[in-house]
């Protein structure tokens, strides 16, 4: 097989944008707390509390319902069985898609 791995050029590209991210959010947390900013206090430890516990549940009855649909598909439809990648990448995505609306959610809603 002639050309480039995709691979070869992939993983560098990966490295890259999270050190980048990395590097951006020490800047502005640094900026942050140069300004004043609290880092952390009571009410966004209570909204992250709340956010990772619904989204690691969210993850759970989605990693339930892939598991039932891989049984489903293997032996009713006689299909070969969901590979781990797609399955890991899904579950990681939802559960983080899940945490983020949570905590956007949770920050605008007024306590009682």
């Amino acid at each position: 097989m002639s050309g480039i791995n995709p691979w070869s050029v992939t993983i560098p590209l990966v490295a890259l944008i999270i050190v980048l991210t990395a590097a951006w959010r020490i800047r502005q947390a640094a900026l942050e707390r140069k300004a004043g900013f609290p880092i952390r206090d009571e009410r966004t430890v209570k909204i992250q509390g709340r956010a990772a516990s619904y989204a690691i549940q969210v993850g759970s009855w989605y990693m339930i319902l892939l598991l039932f649909y891989n049984m489903y598909i293997i032996e009713v439809l006689s299909k070969s069985e969901l590979s781990s990648l797609p399955v890991l990448n899904s579950t990681i995505i939802i559960m983080n898609m899940t945490y983020l609306m949570l905590i956007r959610y949770f920050t605008g809603k007024e306590e009682p």
